[in-house]
């Protein structure tokens, strides 16, 4: 029965020849090496995501301590006027 329903599939989707075991099991290494290395961008993608957002922190922080100096120049000049 599961053979039948096989070799329908292959004539339906124009399969002529059925892959043999060897051919098949190749596949899937190159396939799972392809999601291995896929695995490997993403998580290097994801640390330079983290570093990112840490510089980016750091540089709202820098400027938040700034914004006390710049707005007491900016009084002072305001009262100088």
């Amino acid at each position: 029965m599961l053979y039948d329903a096989s070799m329908r599939y292959f004539k339906e989707n124009g399969v002529k020849m059925i892959p043999t075991d060897m051919r098949i099991q190749d596949e899937i290494e190159d396939l799972t090496s392809a999601k291995n290395a896929g695995y490997t961008e993403y998580r290097e993608s994801q640390k330079r995501e983290k570093e990112l957002q840490t510089v980016k922190a750091n540089i709202e922080k820098m400027l938040r301590l700034q914004e006390p100096e710049h707005e007491e120049v900016r009084m002072k000049n305001e009262q100088e006027l």
